[in-house]
């Protein structure tokens, strides 16, 4: 930087600054061949190197090329895994070995030999061998169930007998292929003509995704050098306790302003709910006053804890240490473990209000007994609605419960009131988000984000807003029709548990033109809340 100061600004100020770019990565075709040449030394020193063949050191090269790809969807972030993945060279080494003892196994019997002295299949089992590297060699560590579904789509398309026969694209006008040559110097020599610049087009996650998860990682490396703020070393300790004092009591003010004035009381509730179906209430009637008394207790828990931060911090006394960690959170601004289970990164104040919406869309419920649409934000425990409504069906059928079967499908319609049948079983679910895909409403199928879409998300992630989502109960076994069965979650995080928390809650079948995998490899999920308002889930 020194060098190239077009400002003229002083090596001070530039020995004490952080400069971020965003340059071409240049580290795939390196990977590959670099794996390659190891393999290649590998069977030199190797006294059976006489059986490689060249189907097996092309399946080399297309595994080589599956490491590769498997780290560089690490850069999109919750887009491409739940968990960064990443393999060892052991690993990859295992699977090769694998490869070649299944291709040595099942080759045809040199001249002379007859067939009948040794039962040989006539061809290779490649999804055995598929379904092995899959849940051992490359996904026995892989945890979420969205990983594992992503990294068997990844190796179905890698590990295949095209693959092992040379001239096979993995992706139409990509560089990156299997030639048909079949020994070790050819194929290097094919890697080294590859761009010498990454392209991520061969990780299926698309372009317009590919730059936002680089601008993600600039803006996280700049949000921590926010942080590092030298004018708090220069404040001494008692001025910085008098902010944090007069900041906390102007946002517990402001929390006591927005909260309810008013627990859910008995006299919100529908005379239809306390009706009983031989001596037992509805299921569905029984999860809503679970959820009337979860909400009741976090009110009071909410009420009670600033109470108590007053009093500690009037009187002078420390803290204990539960009421240290909500203390110090709500003076960041953010929301306490303790509050809601899991840590929700939106700014405190709109978080109250949020849950000011989420108590009425209960009394609501409470008030009219019965309703048609779900809001699953406004649930403390959305997956025991589901849960609630099959036992329901059960109730109402006086069928056994392990015989209904709930279908979630994607609708046209965009409000309840443009249904125009609601004297039906089904009930609808609203409010919900599709990231990385959308619905065709005109052709109703999955389809790609467009343009627009993308340019109306300005944060960290690229989603669409969902038609209502019908839930209908069937006697019937579910058949399979080809449809992408599209995870749901509450968070915008793909993660089946969070803490204690079950974040995915259902499935829904969406019609698709395309391969379930194509889906799969997108990243397409849905979310309960909004992602364009909450950036970012921890634990």
């Amino acid at each position: 930087i020194l060098s190239m100061n077009p400002m003229r600004l002083s090596r001070t100020i530039l020995n004490h600054s952080v400069r971020v770019a965003i340059q071409p990565a240049k580290l795939m075709k390196e990977k590959v061949a670099k794996s390659l040449t190891y393999f290649h030394e590998q069977e030199s020193a190797s006294p059976i190197k006489d059986k490689h063949t060249p189907q097996y050191r092309r399946l080399l090269l297309s595994l080589s090329i599956l490491h590769v790809v498997l780290e560089k969807r690490n850069l999109f972030g919750q887009s491409a895994w739940v968990r960064p993945y990443y393999a060892t060279r052991g690993e990859i080494e295992c699977a090769g070995k694998l490869a070649f003892y299944v291709l040595d196994a099942f080759k045809d019997p040199p001249l002379g030999v007859s067939t009948s002295v040794v039962f040989r299949p006539t061809a290779v089992p490649w999804e055995p061998m598929r379904r092995v590297l899959e849940t051992i060699s490359l996904g026995g560590k892989v945890l979420e169930e969205f990983d594992k579904a992503t990294i068997g789509c990844l190796i179905d398309m890698y590990i295949t007998e095209d693959a092992a026969n040379g001239n096979y694209a993995f992706k139409e006008n990509n560089p990156y292929r299997i030639p048909s040559q079949g020994t070790f110097p050819e194929l290097i020599k094919f890697v080294d003509s590859l761009p010498s610049v990454d392209d991520y087009d061969i990780c299926n996650m698309g372009v317009e995704i590919t730059k936002f998860g680089q601008k993600q990682e600039v803006e996280n490396i700049l949000s921590s050098i926010q942080r590092m703020d030298p004018r708090k070393n220069l404040q001494s300790k008692n001025s910085l306790q008098e902010h944090e004092q007069t900041k906390l009591n102007a946002l517990i003010a402001k929390i006591r302003g927005d909260m309810p004035e008013v627990e859910l009381s008995k006299e919100d509730i529908n005379p239809i709910i306390l009706e009983a179906k031989k001596g037992n209430l509805y299921a569905h009637h029984m999860f809503l006053l679970q959820e009337m008394s979860r909400y009741n207790s976090l009110i009071r828990k909410i009420q009670s804890t600033l109470v108590q931060i007053e009093f500690h911090l009037q009187s002078g006394n420390l803290f204990p240490i539960y009421l240290e960690s909500i203390y110090l959170t709500l003076i960041e601004d953010r929301v306490p473990e303790e509050y809601c289970g899991y840590y929700w990164n939106h700014p405190l104040g709109e978080w109250i209000i949020t849950l000011k919406k989420r108590i009425e869309f209960i009394r609501d419920w409470l008030k009219a007994g019965e309703i048609k649409s779900y809001w699953l934000k406004g649930l403390m425990y959305p997956k025991g609605l589901f849960n609630s409504l099959l036992i329901f069906y059960s109730q109402q059928s006086e069928e056994s419960v392990d015989r209904i079967n709930l279908y979630y499908q994607m609708t046209s319609y965009r409000d309840i009131t443009e249904v125009p049948n609601l004297e039906g079983q089904a009930v609808y679910l609203y409010d919900l988000y599709m990231i990385n895909g959308r619905h065709n409403t005109e052709s109703n199928v999955l389809d790609e984000l467009t343009p627009d879409h993308l340019k109306r998300c300005t944060g960290h992630y690229k989603f669409s807003r969902l038609p209502l989502v019908a839930i209908t109960p069937s006697l019937e076994p579910k058949e399979d029709q080809g449809d992408y069965e599209c995870p749901v979650y509450f968070l915008p995080k793909k993660e089946g548990r969070i803490g204690d928390f079950d974040n995915l809650i259902a499935r829904v079948d969406c019609p698709t033109d395309l391969k379930k995998q194509f889906w799969i490899l997108k990243g397409v999920y849905i979310s309960c809340i909004d992602p364009e308002l909450n950036a970012q889930f921890s634990h």
